[in-house]
């Protein structure tokens, strides 16, 4: 840090000259006459400010129209699968093997699914719970099963004049039914089926999860609830009726936060008038919603054990949502569970609580509120997967955002995008870390390309369709990347070392798959001229710290930097030539920002053509520099990254992961990846 802070003052200093030259023009709005032959965007001298003004809109793509899902369930590795476009007498199982990028039908059930959910990636069960058939009178309960992550399937169980309650998959050939209030096991696959007792409760619900399961319902005296750690080989009371210990301490404490203690008497007859709405296990305790809407409209209690029946403490209590509050989609018993967050349904979407206690916040919209039935499969609390009436969707932060998976609308914000000659392109998404997916015609159809397990991208840059780098992160550790045939191998480049090993990286550009250069986050330059295996630090750069760097070939290296004033508001941002990255640079064009504006720029360069963009501005330039035209982005755009290809084709990048596509040189914009 202290050698950070020395280079950084160094560099102050040797740009004093530059800034007192234009520090009054920033601040009095007047032309700027800078030194050493700096151009604006027109060639001439002055460098006005090029802060946006325009109205513009930007062109979207329309997405495709959405599809219903009824359940949708991931496992780790991007596997998963979801039941889609059910019609009177059929559903559709699809499959995905890249967390939803690219999805195929699996097959075709023979009647209407309700239910789905596998124990690994080859083992899988689907089901109907049976009841009233529209001109057919009574259809039993039906459970199919698959060997061969759903390729193919076979009817493994027929139920009987019952309809089934709930279905859980506790492991590959284990299997739990609840039937007219009883609880029936199976240990191999369903062809047999025992009846196991839950004494002094009448099942209506049952969960599996990680081998420990949850069963719910109605004793004699109230609502009910037994936990097993052993994958139902024995069970235990979680809930005794009426409530005692600590159980009941969380329930009155919520009678009191609700204030309702005063009005409802004894608890034990309180608890009488309520009942479990759900019940999720969570390793050795649960989770457990409890309803009573005798007592209050719309009041709910969810109750959490870490560890059983002697630990009960209150996690969240809603109370007042009569039938108006609730067709809003509000009081609605929680979806699931994940790392100590919340899910439940919301008017058009989900909401979302972070931690015990903490309100639940409504996110980004995923359907119609008159068609928003919601099947949740949460991953973690920023993690989670639904089957809306719009199609599949995924959200990567806590359900602030959704992007739909199905039916495909591209692959979502952007982490890194880089376009290639011919209107081919890569992009990493947001929602499929670790996935490169592919364009071949300007973005408007995508496939998954390649994947890089365990390794978030940061960086994209490639030189051809069969060269290129990724720089991002793994395991919380800096990883830089390089293929030379497409993708197929790659092989790890040794990152710069400082005192405190491998420095931390901002900025990659390679010229070939030997000469490249990398800013790291304190503004430090470093060149390799053998692929990564020895680095050099260059001196400080002499007009500021670079924001971003760009190749022409290996002849030329471009950097864009800022400088800010000393003690004033405002600063210049420039775009400098360096012969191969060498250490000498000249001075192409500089405009100030101003006062109160960040200091960011983004840069690049394909051949004889620059770009630069900053503050809603964006300079062309197609002869190296020696001359610039300013072009107007469209309001909405503040790009994070810039990119070029062709002669005329270049993406850009915003903060959200919005990737707009211009093919004549930046003078229109569509979006071609966003959050769909």
């Amino acid at each position: 840090m202290r050698r950070a802070a020395v280079r950084l003052a160094a560099r102050a200093l040797a740009a004093a000259a530059l800034a007192g030259a234009v520090v009054a023009a920033v601040l009095l709005n007047l032309p700027v006459h800078p030194p050493g032959g700096l151009r604006s965007p027109s060639g001439m001298p002055e460098a006005p400010d090029i802060v946006a003004r325009f109205a513009a809109r930007a062109m979207r793509v329309a997405p495709r129209p959405g599809a219903p899902a009824r359940v949708v369930d991931f496992l780790p590795g991007g596997l998963g699968w979801a039941i889609a476009g059910c019609g009177p007498s059929s559903c559709r199982v699809l499959g995905t093997r890249d967390d939803g990028l690219s999805w195929r039908v699996l097959w075709r059930a023979p009647g209407v699914l309700t239910g789905l959910a596998f124990a690994d990636g080859r083992t899988g069960y689907a089901w109907s719970l049976g009841g009233a058939c529209p001109g057919r009178g009574f259809c039993p309960a039906r459970l199919w099963a698959t060997r061969d992550g759903g390729a193919t399937w076979h009817l493994a169980a027929v139920g009987g004049r019952v309809a089934w309650s709930a279905v859980a998959v506790a492991g590959a050939r284990t299997l739990w039914v609840v039937v007219g209030g009883e609880l029936l096991r199976s240990v191999d696959g369903g062809r047999l089926w025992t009846l196991v007792p839950t004494p002094g409760c009448i099942p209506e619900g049952v969960r599996f999860a990680a081998g420990a399961g949850v069963v719910w319902g109605r004793g004699a005296a109230g609502p009910c609830a037994e936990a097993s750690a052993g994958e139902g080989s024995t069970w235990r009371p979680l809930l005794a009726s009426p409530l005692r210990g600590a159980a009941a301490a969380a329930f009155s404490h919520a009678l009191a936060d609700l204030g309702l203690s005063a009005f409802v008497g004894p608890l034990p007859p309180v608890v009488a008038a309520c009942r479990v709405a759900g019940a999720w296990p969570a390793g050795a305790g649960a989770w457990l919603a409890v309803r009573c809407d005798a007592v209050d409209p719309g009041m709910e209690v969810v109750l959490h054990t870490p560890g059983g029946q002697g630990g009960w403490r209150l996690a969240w209590a809603v109370a007042g949502c009569d039938a108006a509050c609730r067709a809003a989609g509000g009081g609605e018993t929680p979806l699931a569970f994940a790392a100590g967050a919340a899910w439940r349904a919301a008017p058009g979407g989900v909401a979302v609580s972070p931690r015990p206690n903490a309100p639940f916040l409504s996110g980004g919209r995923l359907c119609p509120r008159s068609a928003c039935a919601v099947r949740l499969d949460a991953v973690d609390g920023r993690h989670a997967y639904a089957a809306t009436g719009g199609g599949v969707f995924v959200t990567s932060d806590g359900g602030g955002h959704w992007h739909r998976l199905w039916p495909a609308a591209g692959p979502g914000p952007a982490l890194a995008a880089q376009p290639l000659p011919g209107g081919a392109g890569v992009v990493a998404p947001a929602v499929a870390p670790g996935w490169l997916v592919r364009t071949a015609d300007g973005g408007r159809t995508w496939r998954p390309w390649r994947h890089l397990a365990g390794v978030t991208v940061v960086r994209l840059d490639f030189l051809s369709s069969r060269v290129g780098f990724v720089y991002g992160t793994r395991a919380g550790t800096g990883i830089l990347l390089a293929t030379a045939d497409g993708g197929r191998r790659w092989r790890a480049v040794p990152l710069p070392s400082g005192r405190r090993g491998a420095v931390p990286v901002g900025e990659v550009a390679f010229a070939s798959p030997s000469l490249g250069v990398v800013v790291d986050r304190y503004g430090d330059m470093w060149r390799t001229e053998d692929g990564g295996r020895r680095w050099t630090l260059l001196p400080p750069l002499p007009f500021g710290v670079p924001q971003a760097v760009a190749w022409e070939a290996p002849a030329t290296l471009y950097a864009a930097v800022a400088q800010p004033r000393r003690g004033l508001e405002g600063g210049h941002v420039a775009v400098l030539e360096s012969r191969a990255g060498e250490g000498s640079w000249r001075p192409l064009v500089a405009w100030p920002w101003p006062p109160l504006g960040p200091a960011a720029a983004v840069l690049a360069a394909r051949g004889r053509r620059i770009g630069a963009a900053a503050y809603g501005g964006l300079l062309m330039s197609g002869d190296g520099g020696s001359t610039w035209t300013e072009l107007r982005l469209p309001s909405a755009l503040r790009p994070s990254s810039l990119a070029l290809a062709g002669a005329s084709d270049g993406w850009l990048r915003t903060p959200a992961g919005d990737v707009y596509a211009t093919s004549d040189g930046g003078r229109t914009w569509r979006e071609i990846a966003g959050s769909g």
